[in-house]
């Protein structure tokens, strides 16, 4: 399994968020898990890769063309199949660490992703059977998670609900050309049967676009901020730049114009 991120605390690469939320400093924090879809068999999605995105909580008269400066990330990607299970009790691990915390959850159609995780565990995951209680009664007066795909209908965008539509509706550049060859399944597929590491790579950047882009619309649809036109792949690059080799690459860096 393979971890990236560039939190730290305060030098040494720290993979697991229970630090970050433990302080006392408040965070919008963004899941988007991605799966291999086979629906013909129950229980057949399986997850393959996740990622957090982590914001620094807005300040009034914030807009979208300004904020974030940056962002924080951590993205676990298993190499090989049998990496499932230890890449599902991290993400718990994670969901926990956000639990005990004052910090804020935003996912696109989140319950999808909470129930991949709990389909494809052969034991109780208490993050994310926490995390889905916390799901169903988001829009009460304290509700601590905001889903992008559901709770949008005030924000100026149209009928489609896809992240990519409803980003594009609110002035976010978030072109995605990873997927221009294939689906997820298929390009995750590939990279089991063939190990190329360009495809891990650009899936993991992919997951971590989709994660940013769900914190970002997560602001504006909780009137944290105002709409401001951004290109999201410029802040991808900024923080993966060293870390990830195709966001690197000169392929990557069309986007950025």
């Amino acid at each position: 399994m393979r971890v990236t991120s560039n939190l730290q605390w305060p030098e040494k690469l720290f993979d697991r968020l229970d630090r970050f939320f433990g302080v006392s400093e408040r965070f919008v924090a963004a899941l988007d898990v991605e799966w291999t879809k086979n629906y013909h068999i129950k229980g057949g999605s399986r997850p393959f890769c996740y990622s957090v995105v982590l914001l620094r909580w807005p300040q009034e008269g914030d807009d979208l063309s300004t904020y974030p400066a940056s962002f924080g990330f951590k993205s676990v990607y298993v190499t090989e199949e049998d990496d499932e299970r230890a890449l599902i009790v991290a993400l718990d691990s994670d969901l926990q660490a956000w639990l005990a915390s004052d910090s804020l959850l935003a996912g696109h159609q989140l319950s999808s992703d909470l129930s991949v995780a709990k389909n494809a565990s052969v034991s109780t995951l208490v993050g994310v059977e926490g995390a889905y209680a916390l799901w169903r009664t988001r829009r009460s007066e304290h509700g601590r998670v905001f889903d992008t795909r559901y709770d949008v209908d005030h924000l100026p965008i149209g009928a489609s609900r896809r992240l990519v539509d409803v980003c594009g509706d609110v002035k976010l550049d978030v072109r995605q050309p990873e997927l221009a060859r294939g689906s997820m399944t298929k390009l995750q597929r590939h990279f089991l049967e063939h190990g190329s590491e360009s495809i891990r790579e650009q899936l993991l950047t992919l997951n971590v676009r989709h994660s940013l882009s769900t914190a970002l619309v997560a602001c504006l649809g909780m009137g944290l901020v105002s709409v401001g036109a951004r290109n999201v792949n410029q802040l991808v690059h900024q923080e993966m730049w060293d870390l990830v080799e195709y966001v690197r690459s000169e392929h990557f860096k069309r986007l950025l114009r």
